[in-house]
């Protein structure tokens, strides 16, 4: 009888007595590829690279291509264009594990367990500049400049009042209508031509500051500063009485206020010298104000003049601001204390810029009660303060420790809200640690992420600046010189520590530095006489702080705040926290996890991580995110073009028009036991189960590995004389040294060669790899030296353990003998069990023929027997690949064993094999 015998790939379940005659059960150096068995070409070697060391990563773009190496032995990383030369990036030191490394642009992004590493290609001249881990902290700190303006003395009159019932008594309803109306049209022009129109400050407002980077996005908030303009009623409205005919008619009015400019000072050189590094990143820091926080009811009524008490909420007489008196001289003999950044009183100021007026012949004992909103409705005021518009946008070289006014254009405060509008910040000075990296439409995509908190803003630029001195009293100096050396003593540090509390427990973060304190009672920073206690951090877990300085230490709650993106304590009413002599807290700025969460930066930014492109995927951890990199069907790039793999399966992600995604749905339960195995393929991506390697296109999930699995697996070993093939055909005996399939793609990754539509899926720990072929959906196998494959989609780049990097995608060019001809491809075929259709039956067989398109010789041929499958015997051997002339003993399954040396355009198809059955009218 004639059996023709077709080879399939390589298989190893079901059972050897199920399995189709024409499966392999070893196979190296052969793949079923166009139905027929062709030999695997080894890969191009690009060059070799001493020392251990090896390519991570290929920067390219339409410039340039650098490999960059890592040295396993020291941490240091490298990069070289021609594997000859090469030039140190960054020594990561040997303590440090790097997990992944990743580009966007002219930027190289390095995942380790301390963070991500910046480093930006500068050109051939000055090669990459090392950047760091997060983009740089600048603590800036704003100061007040103010002047004393005032209205000249004027008139007005109103309904009679007896000199009896002057002051503290409400006016009647004629008297409020009258009195406001000459009254607010004065204080209305005053606010508009002193402050409104010359782009100046009377009322209370936040400041805050950013980077601006290359993209036009805004990152790195700082904290907003409320600046104290006035922490009580302004301007202050003074006012005399004039009596006519027995009673108060008329009175003259005092209108005065302090009118601020804004300065600025980064605290240190070494925080310029870190922002100017960035400065191809960051291309300005823009500052931002909100629009001035009114005290003044403009839909209100005066109610009364009255003389001020200092228990009187708000009063004028008791308004005063934290600033720099900066009113010229006014010809006063001795020098009071106005050089300094201190709290003053509107009083003083007046008093400092107006000493002759002040003692004048008229009494400006009383106020006018303007009207005004309540404490509780002012604090919610301040507390609901949202928008920052643009102020100023200063380049890095223009920062400096000096301080300085920032100029204002006069119509700026006219158009406030017209400008452009700061956007919200979320957690950007968190330090994130990811593992995995992924880039998707030109944006960094992290997953498997840590975050350490950040230590806070430095206590300088928390606060308007003040220098030390919170008396109200106007102390008068010898000189200015006197008045300069006392704030510069007055300077203390402070250490700031912040409780925040978590999913994960408590951390306590920590930051320190200069601030100012009270010299008379040591009370901390927040104390501002008269004024507002505000203090932010960006992160709405945070609790409480505690203030430390000169040995003591207060603690103030932090709440939620609704309109920010952070904790706030604000307080106006001399509240100083909870006084302790407890000792300072310990810091445990520990990392927590947000294991779920995929961060997707700005496009071409991997700098910025936008709170839109935060997405939450399931409860579990996120392993790794992939993508089908070519559209599924014509017109159409598939329901869900992006894959996110997680410790509950893979969940599909569809993309949004801003670049966001959204979780819809988990595809399949099938869970990722490998990460390193996620490989991206043209149409579909393929991943390691417990199951075997699955295969996801659009949101169908399929192994197709099901035939590689089984527990037991081969042994060359049961074959007699199969080492003296196996040295014949050029090959070790670890190359054959199978362990089950499961077992291998625990630690296996992949390499997609998209020119031959192959996928090889190796492990550094054995010596050979299997080989898939997309065309015919089936597998071979090859010998393996691979270490590891360098990430250069749609290249196929990988590392040999010899230090050489070979490209799959191209193969090696042929050498040749010592004769001049070219070298053939060696493999080495064996079959499982042939049972020729009769699998309980003995048979002999008499001859075989292999058949293919191929030279003679180049197939030697081994045939073996057995009776039971676990029992096997060589039958006959022959130096090509006809098997004939020979009968003997009847088995019922047969093996062959080929050794091939074939040449590149050459193949197998199978065998023709002529056998007779014996004892047909017996069972066996």
């Amino acid at each position: 009888m004639i059996k023709e015998i077709k080879y399939g790939g390589f298989s190893a379940s079901p059972s050897d007595y199920e399995s189709p005659d024409g499966e392999l059960a070893a196979l190296i150096g052969l793949v079923p590829d166009e139905g027929n068995l062709t030999p695997i070409m080894p890969p191009k070697a690009l060059f070799e690279l001493e020392g251990g060391r090896v390519i991570r990563f290929v920067h390219e773009t339409s410039a340039f291509r650098h490999y960059i190496i890592l040295d396993p032995a020291t941490n240091i990383v490298s990069w070289t264009d021609d594997g000859k030369a090469s030039t140190q990036l960054y020594n990561f030191t040997k303590s440090r594990t790097i997990h992944n490394i990743n580009a966007i642009g002219n930027t190289i992004v390095i995942l380790a367990d301390n963070g991500m590493h910046y480093l930006l290609w500068k050109g051939d001249t000055d090669g990459y500049l090392y950047l760091g881990t997060h983009l740089p902290e600048l603590p800036i700190s704003f100061g007040l400049q103010a002047t004393m303006k005032k209205v000249d003395d004027f008139t007005i009159d109103y309904d009679g009042i007896a000199q009896s019932d002057w002051g503290n008594v409400d006016f009647t309803d004629n008297n409020k209508n009258r009195v406001t109306e000459q009254v607010m049209a004065k204080v209305n022009k005053f606010i508009n031509e002193e402050s409104v129109n010359k782009g100046k400050f009377i009322f209370p407002f936040f400041i805050r500051y950013a980077f601006r980077l290359y993209d036009g996005s805004i990152t790195s908030h700082s904290a907003p500063v409320l600046m104290n303009c006035a922490d009580a009623l302004t301007p202050d409205c003074k006012v005399s009485p004039v009596a006519k005919t027995g009673k108060w008619e008329q009175a003259v009015i005092r209108i005065y206020a302090a009118i601020h400019d804004i300065d600025m000072a980064v605290l240190e050189q070494s925080y310029i010298d870190e922002v100017k590094k960035w400065s191809d990143i960051i291309t300005s820091v823009d500052i931002f104000i909100s629009s001035p926080i009114y005290m003044l009811d403009q839909s209100g009524k005066c109610t009364r003049f009255y003389k001020p008490t200092s228990v009187d909420t708000y009063s004028s007489e008791y308004c005063g601001s934290v600033c720099k008196h900066v009113n010229p001289d006014a010809g006063v003999a001795s020098k009071r204390l106005n050089e300094g950044y201190a709290y003053r009183t509107y009083h003083s100021m007046f008093n400092d810029t107006y000493p002759l007026e002040w003692n004048a012949d008229r009494k400006f004992d009383y106020t006018v009660d303007l009207p005004h909103f309540t404490a509780e409705e002012f604090n919610e005021k301040i507390k609901s303060v949202s928008n920052f518009y643009l102020l100023k946008s200063i380049k890095p070289g223009s920062l400096s420790t000096n301080r300085s006014k920032i100029e204002i254009s006069e119509d700026y405060l006219q158009s406030l809200v017209s400008r452009e509008r700061m956007t919200d910040d979320y957690y950007s000075h968190d330090l994130l640690i990811p593992k995995g990296s992924f880039v998707y439409n030109s944006r960094l995509n992290l997953v498997n992420i840590q975050k350490r908190m950040f230590d806070g803003f430095k206590p300088l630029s928390l606060f308007t600046y003040k220098e030390g001195i919170t008396s109200n009293l106007p102390i008068i100096w010898s000189s200015v010189d006197s008045a300069k050396q006392y704030f510069t003593n007055t300077l203390k540090k402070t250490d700031i520590y912040i409780h925040i509390k978590t999913e994960q427990g408590e951390s306590i973060v920590h930051n320190s530095g200069l601030n100012f304190i009270n010299t008379t009672n040591n009370i901390d920073l927040l104390e501002i006489d008269g004024g507002f206690a505000w203090f932010f951090y960006p992160n709405s877990k945070a609790v409480s702080v505690d203030i430390v300085s000169e040995g003591k230490k207060h603690t103030f709650p932090l709440v939620n705040s609704n309109v920010l993106n952070g904790a706030v304590y604000f307080n106006n009413l001399h509240y100083f926290g909870i006084e302790s002599p407890t000792p300072c807290p310990t810091a445990k700025n520990e990392t927590y996890n947000i294991l779920n969460k995929i961060y997707n930066s700005e496009v071409n930014n991997p700098f910025h991580f936008p709170v839109l492109g935060i997405n939450t995927v399931g409860t579990g951890t996120i392993l790794g995110i992939s993508t089908a990199a070519k559209a599924l069907s014509q017109g159409q790039f598939g329901q869900f073009p992006l894959y996110a793999f997680t410790t509950e399966g893979v969940w599909a992600l569809e993309v949004s028009n801003t670049g966001g995604y959204s979780a819809k749905q988990p595809i399949t339960r099938d869970v990722c036991i490998n990460a390193n195995s996620i490989t991206q393929l043209d149409s579909a991506v393929l991943f390691a189960t417990d199951r075997g390697i699955m295969l996801i296109s659009g949101s169908n999930s399929q192994c197709i590995s099901d035939t590689l699995d089984y527990p037991q697996v081969f042994s060359i070993d049961s074959l007699p004389e199969a080492d003296k093939l196996v040295a014949m055909a050029g090959f070790t005996d670890e190359d054959f040294a199978y362990v089950p399939f499961r077992q291998f793609i625990l630690g296996c990754r992949m390499i997609y060669a998209y020119t031959q539509q192959r996928v090889i899926v190796y492990n550094p720990a054995h010596s050979y790899a299997y080989v898939y072929s997309l065309k015919t959906k089936t597998w071979g196998m090859m010998q393996s030296a691979v270490a590891d494959n360098v990430p250069s989609y749609p290249e196929a780049l990988a590392m040999l353990k010899d230090g050489t990097l070979v490209d799959f995608c191209t193969d090696a060019a042929q050498q040749q003998d010592e004769d001049g001809h070219l070298q053939g491809i060696k493999g080495l075929l064996i079959t499982r069990p042939l049972k020729l259709d009769a699998p309980d039956l003995l048979k002999t067989i008499d001859t075989a023929i292999q058949r293919g398109n191929f030279r003679k010789g180049c197939i030697k041929s081994a045939l073996y027997g057995s009776r039971d499958l676990q029992n096997w015997s060589l039958i006959w051997t022959s130096q090509d690949h006809y098997l004939r002339g020979f009968r003997g003993t009847p088995y019922k399954y047969f093996r062959f064993a080929l050794l091939c040396d074939m040449q590149p355009d050459e193949s197998l198809f199978g065998a023709t094999i002529q056998y007779t059955p014996r004892l047909l009218n017996q069972p066996r």
